[in-house]
């Protein structure tokens, strides 16, 4: 049964309504004045650019904006106004004849604070925004709320500092939460990014360390790629948080175990290739992570970005979100060479390499005393500019195919054994006024 729909009232400040049924001094205001509203904005709007002039908008005619077939409206509305915009309003905008687009309602649950309803005029009134960041951070804050899942049912945002029982508010065993999040930021995040660029600078002389990290590890980025996609198709951000959760805290721990175990071995080169492997796995799963929790926390992932020292829009993008981080140097235009060839003070990515195999030599980045298995199919010929370009053309895949296919050179066994030597000579920032050697090269 729908109830009766109300028009009038004595609110001084709604609209004065025409005297009915013998009846004057009463005004409109909620619920008509809400629907016509967005209507009067509209044309306000568009009155002040028509008085500057116009030229900001396309039209200043407010029915190119609400009758027009090219047109839509989409009203963000809580569930209990569903009658009003969607019964009563379809009613309201036939009986006037105008011409109206029924506009398109979305229609949300409602977020409590504090266990109750929120409202400006009622009782208990929500925080200002810029209040609440005197208490957290915007990256908190979101985190917090993605989390909640308000596009599945009501919730309650209860910040600890509006706790209305003092006792409560000023107990520190009382957990905040609207913090409840911050544990995989501070604690588990946070401490991944710290041990792996902390780890490069002890162990890989300040450099990301080169090669494909573990099966398994490959296995779990792609796996949290792909179940965090498939979250975030339907919307499901609570569900795609977890899913984040789930492997930092993963590769948080795998770390830790890594690390533990090489630290423990007698021998110093088996530790040194030992933590090696392990940054090599933190690392894979850090740049997945930061690009899964971009979206919510992306201040921090930016910060983390920075120090990759990858361009932003390759580093966050999804079109390189299944690449390792050796393909991801190659597409962002710098080059890695072999073990032992690394560029001479005379060398270029466009100099061809000599047809005898490479000899130990010294150069600005210090000695190298191995010698070139790959002979003339160093990688020194595979990152030209051409292969560079090529990288950058055509994604992980289909470079894939046309390195199979041998792109510089017809030994497709040696060209693939020139790959299997590459060296990552990407620089990152020396953390803590630590020093390291660097080794390799970077253009």
């Amino acid at each position: 049964t729908l109830l009766p729909f109300r028009i009038t009232g004595n609110i001084e400040w709604g609209v004065p309504t025409p005297v009915m049924d013998g009846v004057e001094g009463l005004t409109t205001w909620c619920w008509p004045e809400s629907l016509w509203a967005p209507i009067s904005f509209t044309q306000t709007v568009l009155d002040l650019d028509a008085e500057n002039g116009g030229g900001r908008y396309s039209s200043d005619d407010w029915h190119d904006w609400w009758c027009s077939e090219d047109c839509d409206q989409f009203q963000f509305i809580g569930q209990d106004n569903i009658y009003f915009y969607c019964v009563a309003q379809p009613a309201l905008w036939d009986a006037l004849g105008w011409g109206l687009k029924q506009s398109v309602p979305v229609a949300n649950y409602h977020i409590l604070f504090m266990g109750a309803k929120a409202s400006s005029s009622g009782a208990v009134k929500p925080p200002m925004a810029l209040d609440l960041l005197d208490y957290y951070t915007p990256e908190q804050l979101r985190a917090h709320w993605l989390s909640l899942g308000l596009g599945d049912k009501p919730v309650s945002f209860s910040p600890k500092p509006y706790e209305p029982d003092p006792k409560k508010r000023e107990d520190p065993r009382m957990a905040d939460p609207a913090l409840k999040e911050s544990a995989l930021l501070t604690n588990v995040f946070n401490r991944l990014a710290r041990s792996c660029f902390y780890g490069a600078t002890s162990h890989c002389a300040g450099k990301l360390p080169a090669g494909a990290c573990a099966p398994e590890v490959s296995a779990a980025c792609e796996k949290a790629l792909l179940a965090f996609e498939r979250k975030m198709h339907v919307l499901d951000f609570p569900g795609a948080l977890r899913v984040a959760d789930d492997f930092i805290r993963d590769a948080n721990k795998r770390w830790s175990d890594a690390s533990k175990a090489a630290k423990n071995m007698d021998d110093e080169a088996a530790t040194t290739s030992a933590m090696q492997a392990a940054l090599r796995d933190a690392f894979a799963a850090l740049r997945v992570a930061a690009l899964l929790m971009h979206p919510c926390v992306p201040t921090g992932c930016e910060m983390i970005r920075d120090y990759f020292q990858f361009d932003e829009e390759l580093f966050f993008s999804w079109d390189y979100a299944f690449m390792s981080l050796d393909e991801l140097t190659v597409a962002a235009g710098e080059s890695m060479w072999c073990v032992s060839c690394p560029p001479g003070p005379t060398s270029s990515p466009s100099t061809s390499p000599s047809t005898s195999s490479c000899t130990a030599r010294q150069d600005d980045r210090g000695p190298r005393d191995a010698h070139c298995v790959a002979g003339a199919s160093c990688l020194q010929a595979l990152l030209t500019r051409q292969a560079l370009l090529l990288c950058r053309r055509l994604g992980e895949h289909r470079l894939r195919k046309r390195l199979a296919l041998g792109v510089h050179h017809d030994d497709v066994a040696a060209h693939r054994q020139a790959r299997n030597l590459l060296v990552e000579v990407r620089g990152v920032p020396q953390v803590g006024g630590k020093t390291g050697v660097a080794v390799g090269n970077r253009l």
